[in-house]
């Protein structure tokens, strides 16, 4: 069975010292699909919000699988 994952983006916040949710911007479970709109999302306001960002964290979680 294929293994679902669901995805989590969050940004560096300088006063913290923390990565936090992005207001404007839906923290997650993102699909893999949802998560490239977030992530353009985060591209308009002005991160870079890809690979390699520090400001930008994308966290992944393997889902259940379903029970039959």
């Amino acid at each position: 069975m294929k293994k679902r994952y669901a995805y989590y983006v969050t940004t560096w916040d300088t006063e913290l010292q923390e990565f936090t949710p992005q207001k404007g911007v839906r923290t997650g479970p993102w699909s893999l699909w949802g998560l490239r709109r977030a992530l353009r999302a985060l591209r308009d306001l002005g991160y870079i919000a890809r690979k390699g960002d520090p400001s930008t964290a994308v966290d992944r979680f393997e889902l259940p699988r379903k029970k039959r």
